[in-house]
């Protein structure tokens, strides 16, 4: 624009200042004006280069929109396809997704999509657990079922600062006793093995119950339910559980887990089973 009105300039000086007639002098001086105002007219009508723009008609012949000084494919949704956004004014696939909330079946979110995050434990990384399709944590949780008996499921994790609670977590053996008898057989030292670190590392208050059959008097029968579970605690704490953990009760022949009065239900009532103290 510069150039143009140094330009018109000269053409004024080069033909107003010539010893021409008044109206030769006037003549060229006009057309010097119209010259001048061709040269401004072409200038402002100029197009820019793409992807410049002023307005929508510099980037029609590419289908384009003009926005915010460029030529962009969308301006806002309405200028995309069905099941495509405006981001950033290109097009795109809307997301399957945005958020875990948005996918069924318990899915997560990735990249716009969803899908399943486990299917097995091998699908999931070291110290995970696949847990209704989702790779969680040993102790985290979606619901109180993915914790076990007796333990909630607190903000994403099973909640065990109730030792007590712990104890519910071990898988505890019916011991089974021989007729008249307070002595551990060896499948029953076998079980107490099994459980024994379980117990001792959840801590809390485990009650030890003595049972019999119903053959002979009550007061006898309190007495040998009595050794039976002073048996056990004495078995497992020998095995490192500590004594305070576990307390004794003789149920004697009150509470047999079979009814009848035959050797089969004899053997089932002859027992010592765990209690959780609350």
């Amino acid at each position: 624009m510069l150039y143009l009105r140094k330009l018109a300039a000269r053409l004024l000086d080069t033909y107003t200042y010539v010893e021409y007639p008044v109206f030769m002098v006037l003549h060229r001086a006009s057309l010097a004006y119209i010259a001048v105002a061709g040269l401004i007219l072409m200038a402002s009508c100029a197009r820019p280069k793409y992807p410049i723009c002023e307005t929508d008609n510099h980037c029609a012949d590419k289908g384009e929109l003009c926005v915010e000084g460029s030529c962009q494919q969308c301006r806002t949704d309405d200028n995309c396809d069905g099941g495509q956004q405006c981001v950033s004014g290109r097009c795109e696939d809307k997301p399957e997704c945005t958020a875990e909330s948005d996918c069924p079946n318990n899915q997560i979110c990735r990249s716009g999509k969803c899908q399943t995050e486990c299917e097995a434990p091998s699908d999931c990384a070291a110290g995970l657990r696949c847990s209704n399709s989702r790779c969680l944590a040993e102790n985290a949780c979606m619901s109180s079922a993915d914790c076990g008996v007796g333990v909630s499921c607190v903000d994403g994790l099973c909640d065990v600062t109730n030792a007590s609670r712990a104890l519910y977590l071990c898988s505890y053996p019916i011991i089974r006793f021989d007729f008249d008898r307070a002595t551990l057989s060896d499948d029953a030292q076998a079980g107490l093995n099994q459980v024994a670190d379980c117990i001792r590392s959840a801590g809390g208050t485990l009650i030890v119950e003595g049972h019999c059959d119903e053959r002979g008097t009550e007061a006898y029968n309190l007495a040998l339910g009595d050794r039976r579970a002073q048996a056990v605690v004495k078995y497992l704490s020998d095995l490192g559980v500590p004594r305070s953990m576990m307390s004794v009760i003789s149920k004697g022949e009150n509470e047999p887990l079979v009814s009848g009065s035959d050797p089969a239900a004899w053997n089932q009532n002859r027992r010592a089973e765990f209690e959780v103290a609350e």
